[in-house]
């Protein structure tokens, strides 16, 4: 009897083990990691459309900065780590676009009145 309990616990400790190696196989190939994108810009960019890789993830919210008297458009956007397509379009539709690559957290500045974007 001794030995048929080893062979049962072994045979479970077994079946866990092979579980958990399922398990973490899985989360590697499906787990992609996420980084912040800040985007600002200035008062040309509020409410201006966000898209990453021609899809639509938000816009540039306004903010109001008492100091200046003016409003800036800000908006934080959660992306996918690699390579990027960022196009942003004002509300008189200027569109400015930039390819990208992240790696951690990411600020971007919109200038709608220079046409450029900086990162």
């Amino acid at each position: 009897m001794g030995k048929e309990n080893i062979l049962k616990t072994i045979k479970r400790l077994f079946l866990v083990f092979f579980i958990l190696f399922f398990i973490f196989i899985l989360i590697i190939i499906f787990y992609k990691p996420k980084t912040t994108l800040h985007l600002t810009g200035g008062n040309q960019s509020v409410n201006a459309e966000i898209y990453i890789d021609d899809e639509k993830v938000g816009i540039l919210k306004p903010h109001y900065n008492p100091n200046l008297k003016k409003y800036f458009g800000i908006a934080d956007i959660k992306v996918e780590k690699g390579k990027h397509k960022l196009t942003i379009i004002n509300k008189n539709n200027k569109k400015l676009e930039i390819e990208y690559e992240t790696m951690g957290e990411n600020f971007i500045n919109i200038d709608f009145e220079n046409m450029n974007i900086k990162y």
